[in-house]
């Protein structure tokens, strides 16, 4: 079991920092395959599909892992904040998809999603009391955070935890072997 993240997340530090390095090395090593394989795909003697292929390479490996990235940064905030995550990455494509291939209800509901996801981040941050940033963390441009109430002074740790389930420790050899008085 892993520690609890002192920022009141669901996920631990080593878990968040681990997936967000195989996600952006993911978002920039798919799409270079896919381009290299659509480079490739000029030849004389490369078959018909190469090109098909390597489009949807090109544009799966970089919305793939920008949905995943989404999706657990919602559920690291709350259970179910995973569909708050999908909808923003629907709202960031679809919007803009929208607009370049000027479909007026793909447009329009892609931003409306944005919208209506990004007042969800907010919402369910708010709720789990975790730092939210407008900006960057670094930069700290305004820091949006919920007051402790008294009865609850922040995340506990093991908050959800069920006594059944937590690893039981062997007794120690020394007390075995001591004779009882």
């Amino acid at each position: 079991m892993t520690a609890p993240n002192p920022r009141g997340f669901r996920f631990s530090e080593t878990f968040i920092n681990r997936w967000t390095r195989i996600l952006i090395i993911a978002m920039i090593g798919l799409p270079l395959i896919g381009i290299g394989l659509g480079v490739s795909s000029d030849g004389d003697w490369a078959p018909d599909w190469l090109s098909t292929f390597a489009l949807v390479f090109t544009i799966v490996g970089f919305v793939g892992p920008i949905l995943i990235a989404a999706i657990m940064g919602g559920e690291s905030i709350t259970r179910g904040g995973g569909l708050v995550g999908a909808l923003f990455t629907y709202g960031l494509i679809g919007g803009p998809t929208g607009q370049v291939l000027e479909i007026g209800w793909l447009e329009w509901t892609g931003y409306a999603a944005l919208a209506i996801a990004t007042i969800g981040f907010f919402v369910i941050g708010w709720r789990a009391n975790v730092d939210m940033y407008i900006g960057t963390p670094n930069a700290r441009i305004m820091t949006i955070r919920r007051k402790p109430t008294s009865h609850r002074a922040g995340p506990t740790p093991f908050e959800d935890d069920d006594p059944r389930l937590r690893v039981q420790r062997p007794p120690d050899e020394k007390a075995k072997k001591a004779p009882r008085r």
